[in-house]
């Protein structure tokens, strides 16, 4: 098998060395904060293989994708490598669930953002803020989804957005400019 190796474009030179030690250590959220967060996902995407090999790709999914800025172009990729992931681990790795068989979730969305992302959240707060926070005339949606069909929360480690990583979402209802 060949060994990847880390690759480090996408972040100042001069900071190689510290971004080298902190991923060999294991230390995902040190090689991340390396460089600016709006290159997060591209440094994870470069090396997934690396990442995987060493057994911190879901870790470093999770941690990529709450400290990208702007995340709707990522959408296919964390898709992708939620699917490659081991539920398991990423349920381990995930911050808890709040209790409860089923969960309300909340979209807010603008111009290119995909309705049926990966990226919910139980705050309808949340998803009006995301709705409206640019050029405003966003949507929100609603969607009920079981437990089973959540892959991952990020809340407490990420951007406190109350986050909920589904993959497919069935019905869900657009409530419009709120």
């Amino acid at each position: 098998m060949v060994t990847p190796r880390l690759k480090l474009k996408g972040i100042v030179p001069t900071l190689w060395p510290q971004a080298r030690r902190a991923a060999n250590a294991g230390e995902v959220g040190r090689f991340f904060g390396s460089t600016d967060s709006g290159t997060s996902m591209y440094l994870l995407t470069r090396n997934w293989s690396w990442f995987k090999q060493r057994g911190l790709h879901v870790k470093a999914l999770l941690f990529a994708w709450s400290n990208q800025k702007v995340v709707y172009q990522w959408e296919p990729a964390v898709r992708y490598r939620l699917e490659e992931c081991d539920r398991a681990e990423l349920l381990r790795c995930s911050d808890p669930f709040p209790d409860g068989d089923s969960y309300t979730l909340y979209r807010g969305v603008q111009g290119k953002s995909n309705p049926r992302g990966v990226s919910w959240t139980t705050s309808l707060e949340v998803a009006k803020h995301f709705a409206n926070r640019m050029r405003g005339n966003g949507t929100v949606y609603m969607a009920t989804v079981k437990r089973q069909d959540v892959y991952a929360r990020i809340h407490e480690s990420g951007r406190g957005e109350h986050e909920m990583l589904v993959l497919s979402i069935d019905n869900m209802t657009a409530l419009g400019e709120l």
